[in-house]
């Protein structure tokens, strides 16, 4: 097994600190890999997947649905808890050792389209045959996912980041026309707004009505209509610069932050869990599985579990601290930022136990007998490739046919 082949680059924490190179590459792993040691689930499950047809952990990751979904401890409980060992949150891909097919790729459903919404009704499948039941589940504002999840009766709300997201670009288009240059200064407590809206109400109407709170705020006006919320709870202050309140770009703020599907979205925001985890899930598959570079379909499973191992492994990591006990922190500078820096906690240093266990799987199991291995690959539905479904030309008639946009005749 080559490490440089089936771990990412080296990066700061890049999962291929923990494998150095080996003497096979290339060809060599891809054999092995088609052989014998492309499905480690059913012997690493006792490691940190609950025992193969145990339930899920928590929180469970739906793969391209971008959410995440809580279960209730029994069915119309409020209490919750983790099923796992561990209390961090886990993901998994969205394919089981029992229940094959959960895996998938665009030309089985008719186009990338429709892959966040097979993933996430694959997912549920998943879930209600290992006996969880939902009890709500956050994503983006996909309009398939808030169908198919509203036809099924299950609450359903939305990751707050991306909803500041969608409004933050609206306002800013607004903050570059004509005598709306005052906006600006308004972006960032309207942001900040939003997020204190989700996190401190306890239904949808009272949602909207802190929401729709912040256009009397803007205009110096801190008493509301709404009886939900009939006045802002700062102390109110007098100003000496009546110039920062808005009032010609009123009516263009108030058009794009109470139009209907807006105020539909803020009933909806998530007042607690957000896809947060699972966008920096996402982040570790790209380690793995990076976009650039074509895998065939079992090398992108393989690639998919090795994310989750090591996402499960590292998820919750602790803060580091100096000698002394004082927690450290970092700086950056998110490109959404726009340059404005953003500090974050230090976490320690990842690790790489799961490593240990498949090397172990592999030179005291799989080399010493891999037919339940290879009978265990044979078992995985594996769809054609996306270009299979196109006619391939006869490759000569091609290259006679060549003609390229930048050829130019003699002169």
């Amino acid at each position: 097994m080559s490490g440089p082949t089936w771990l990412p680059p080296k990066t700061l924490g890049s999962p291929e600190r923990a494998a150095p190179p080996m003497s096979q590459g290339g060809p060599s792993f891809y054999r092995a890999q088609k052989n014998a040691l492309a499905d480690p689930r059913s012997k690493y499950g006792a490691y940190e997947h609950n025992g193969g047809t145990g339930a899920p952990s928590r929180y469970f990751a739906t793969g391209p649905t971008d959410g995440m979904m809580q279960h209730p401890e029994e069915p119309g409980s409020a209490a919750f808890r983790p099923l796992s060992p561990k209390s961090a949150d886990h993901y998994y891909t969205p394919s089981h050792p029992h229940l094959p097919g959960y895996d998938h790729q665009s030309n089985e459903v008719g186009g990338s389209n429709n892959m966040e919404k097979e993933g996430l009704t694959r997912s549920l499948s998943l879930l209600e045959s290992c006996g969880v039941n939902i009890d709500c589940i956050v994503t983006d504002r996909h309009p398939q996912v808030q169908k198919f999840l509203r036809e099924r009766n299950i609450t359903h709300y939305y990751d707050v980041w991306h909803f500041a997201k969608g409004i933050s670009k609206k306002l800013e288009a607004i903050s570059k026309q004509k005598d709306c240059e005052k906006l600006k200064k308004w972006m960032k407590s309207i942001n900040n707004h939003i997020y204190w809206t989700a996190a401190g109400s306890t239904s949808g109407p009272e949602r909207i009505a802190k929401w729709a709170a912040i256009l009397n705020h803007v205009r110096d006006v801190h008493t509301h209509e709404d009886p939900l919320y009939p006045k802002c709870e700062h102390a109110i202050r007098k100003t000496t610069d009546k110039s920062k309140w808005l009032q010609a770009v009123f009516y263009k703020l108030e058009k794009a932050m109470t139009n209907k599907r807006t105020l539909k979205d803020v009933a909806k925001l998530s007042p607690h869990h957000q896809t947060s985890s699972l966008e920096a899930f996402h982040a570790v598959i790209l380690h793995f599985a990076p976009k650039n570079v074509v895998f065939p379909f079992i090398g992108m499973l393989c690639r998919l579990y090795l994310a989750a191992m090591h996402y499960n492994e590292n998820a919750n990591r602790p803060q580091a601290q100096t000698a002394e006990g004082v927690p450290l922190f970092k700086i950056s500078f998110p490109k959404s930022r726009k340059g404005e820096c953003r500090v974050k906690p230090q976490k320690t240093q990842p690790t790489f136990g799961y490593v240990t266990v498949l090397m172990d799987l592999i030179f005291e199991e799989v080399l010493v007998n891999s037919t339940p291995y290879t009978d265990a690959l044979l078992t995985i539905h594996v769809p054609e490739d996306l270009s299979a479904q196109f006619e391939k030309p006869d490759k000569e008639e091609v290259i006679a046919n060549f003609v390229s946009s930048f050829t130019r005749g003699a002169v």
